[in-house]
């Protein structure tokens, strides 16, 4: 456990680091963070369904960024950026508490929606699958007050 806990906090630094040096034009870079998303997603699976969505939904937005699919969205790279904020603290909490929260709904939403994932309500549905239920959608539908769903 001590090992798998040393490796997610490794790679969250890791991912932390790039994306503060990144550029939304610098694909090698952006593409470098998908790899380390993935590769948190693969770790958190097991025992951290919340991290592994966010990190899932980060990892597609950091995607839409490099396939310029980003739509009417300001500053996609601003939102990944606090997404990845919001990742690390989560990873204290889990550290601390052994539970993770999700501390801004607000955030979280535009994480999904960057991602791909539409949210009306409390209820999220990802068009691009027929309707069916992501885990992207179901961390936008479990986010309230205090992250539980």
């Amino acid at each position: 456990m001590a090992e798998e806990q040393n490796r997610v906090q490794e790679l969250i630094e890791q991912i932390a680091g790039a994306i503060m040096t990144a550029d939304a034009d610098d694909l090698s870079s952006l593409g470098a963070i998908c790899t380390s998303l993935e590769q948190l997603v693969g770790v958190l699976q097991e025992g951290r369904p919340l991290g592994a969505n966010l990190a899932t939904c980060l990892n597609e937005a950091v995607e839409k960024i490099i396939l310029d699919e980003c739509g009417a969205v300001d500053d996609p790279l601003d939102i990944v950026v606090h997404g990845i904020a919001m990742l690390q603290r989560l990873q204290i909490d889990f550290e601390r508490n052994g539970q993770e929260v999700v501390d801004d709904a607000e955030l979280m939403q535009q994480i999904a929606a960057l991602a791909g994932v539409e949210t009306d309500r409390g209820e999220a549905t990802a068009p691009e699958n027929g309707g069916e239920l992501t885990p992207e959608a179901m961390l936008a539908m479990d986010v309230g007050t205090n992250g539980e769903g």
